[in-house]
């Protein structure tokens, strides 16, 4: 079966952090990922398996997600 891939920015929407960090997480192997070169630009693009890996086990949380958590926080 073929590996399915989706592109940076919907990796980042579900993960729920910037693009830039989709890139990093690429760089440092935390996410496998491909690029496919073409005449204007370089087009990354996520490993769905290794995103979904991520999701299954990873405890972290954006700053955004903190400070929402926070929001209404007493303490």
């Amino acid at each position: 079966m073929p590996k399915k891939y989706i592109s940076v920015a919907q990796a980042a929407k579900r993960l729920k952090v910037s693009v830039g960090t989709i890139y990093n997480y690429c760089r440092i192997g935390t996410l496998g990922y491909r690029c496919i070169q073409n005449q204007k630009k370089n087009t990354w693009q996520v490993d769905l398996e290794s995103l979904e890996l991520l999701e299954e086990n990873s405890t972290y949380k954006s700053t955004l997600q903190v400070k929402k958590d926070n929001q209404y926080s007493l303490f």
